[in-house]
């Protein structure tokens, strides 16, 4: 296995121009750095219009044209770009547009704070298979980071008399078990 060096940048905050982020991997590259991981979808909006799921994606977005353009640029580089997809926590992307908003769990309250989308919800699954498939389909990398920290669950799971360990490792195994279905490896956060 190769060695990892690189860094990872948070496009779904604050977009820059696009060609900030073809710049950065030139930056890299020289630097001897040969992985970014974009992480393009967090509360805050996602940076990247994921094709069939152009509507969750901020003004300024990456389109999938752009995206491609910018992996190939990375790839002339000798840098893997493992995209980053929020799948559980850090939602809001999601559950603040109407039609999901029926999915969101958390503290109700506009001021963002750790949150998580239904795990429990079939509509939530449909969602997040067809999600991490358009990001396999997009991105090449073998890798797919799916998230999955400062999920809170706990108020959810308490009304419901249920396990929040066990329903987080289990929506967490589903998830994976859909990252694994495109062929990918899939990452997430060990908090």
């Amino acid at each position: 296995m190769k060695k990892l060096n690189g860094l990872m940048i948070d496009c779904s905050r604050l977009i820059e121009r696009h060609s900030y982020y073809f710049r950065l991997l030139d930056y890299m590259a020289d630097w001897g750095m040969n992985v970014l991981l974009l992480h393009f979808s967090d509360d805050y909006g996602c940076a990247v219009e994921l094709p069939g799921f152009e509507k969750l994606a901020l003004p300024r977005a990456f389109s999938a044209a752009q995206t491609r353009k910018l992996i190939e640029h990375a790839t002339t580089k000798g840098i893997e770009v493992i995209p980053e997809l929020e799948t559980f926590g850090h939602t809001r992307f999601i559950t603040d547009r109407r039609e999901y908003r029926d999915l969101f769990v958390g503290p109700a309250q506009e001021k963002l704070t750790f949150n998580a989308i239904d795990p429990l919800a079939p509509r939530t699954h449909e969602l997040m298979q067809g999600l991490i498939g358009a990001a396999a389909r997009l991105f090449p990398s073998k890798h797919l980071h799916l998230g999955c920290d400062e999920v809170n669950m706990k108020d959810y799971c308490q009304q419901r008399g249920l396990d929040e360990a066990a329903v987080w490792a289990d929506y967490v195994n589903k998830m994976i078990g859909y990252a694994r279905a495109e062929k990918k490896t899939p990452l997430i956060w060990a908090d």
